[in-house]
């Protein structure tokens, strides 16, 4: 239960109790007493959100300045070069990350269908819809887009991007949108 104390001007308008005279070195202590405790748990208290809030702001300029530098990439799989080829069993293959300003003609309309392909009827059946100029869209956005091919075409693509999700405390970067492949 909180108790809400009267600021202390107001303890000079109420009636002295018998046998306390309010100009006394003791009804000044008890008044400047429970003054000092009411206005410190509230400075404490605003104190704390402010805190709070300054944390708030730190933690999400971090995030903020990591997703920056994730979308400043020319290329996320530099730093990995052995994950840029695939020799095994066979399969010669080339896996390159690449913004959609940056692919090769054709591979954003093969991309787009093959995912109308595998897709279009399972959006048909949701509420969501099939809906090609949004989907395209989406699509054209300045995002990435990993390949993996021969030497042409491709034979599968994941699309992502860089962002942040701050629901429930969890931040999620790179999150893929779209990975398919096609069967020749």
């Amino acid at each position: 239960m909180r108790i809400e104390l009267p600021p202390p001007w107001a303890f000079r308008s109420l009636p002295a109790p018998r046998g306390v005279l309010l100009g006394s070195p003791v009804t000044r202590g008890l008044v400047n007493d429970l003054a000092a405790v009411f206005f410190q748990r509230k400075s404490n208290k605003a104190k704390g959100k402010k805190q709070k809030r300054l944390e708030e702001r730190a933690a999400m300029d971090a995030v903020c300045a990591r997703v920056e530098s994730a979308n400043k990439l020319d290329d996320p799989l530099a730093a990995f070069p052995v994950f840029k080829k695939y020799d095994r069993n066979g399969l010669n293959l080339a896996i390159e990350c690449q913004r959609v300003s940056m692919l090769k003609p054709g591979t954003v309309d093969w991309a787009y269908e093959l995912t109308r392909a595998n897709m279009q009827t399972l959006y048909e059946q949701s509420e969501w819809g099939w809906k090609d100029r949004e989907k395209r869209d989406e699509m054209t956005d300045e995002a990435w887009y990993l390949t993996v091919a021969t030497l042409t075409p491709p034979l599968a693509f994941s699309h992502f991007d860089s962002t942040w999700s701050a629901g429930g405390g969890a931040v999620l970067v790179c999150v893929g949108r779209y990975s398919y492949y096609c069967c020749y």
